[in-house]
């Protein structure tokens, strides 16, 4: 991954709308952590299943999807 991909990621937190937080959604949903609906706003629900993950793969959960994530 270049510098110029690494500069477009955002950080999305509870809050964040858009395509970035639908495609999200739907990685977290492929890897079996429903994220429902796939509204693409970033909601309780959201935050929650990141955290799951993030405990699952070794990650500090925040509840945050940043480049780590």
């Amino acid at each position: 991954m270049g510098p110029a991909t690494r500069a477009g990621l955002p950080t999305l937190r509870e809050g964040s709308t858009g395509q970035f937080v639908k495609l999200y959604q739907s990685a977290l949903y492929f890897n079996g952590y429903d994220s429902s609906p796939f509204n693409g706003t970033y909601s309780s629900q959201v935050k929650y299943q990141v955290a799951e993950f993030q405990r699952f793969v070794k990650l500090i959960p925040p509840g945050t999807v940043d480049l780590r994530t």
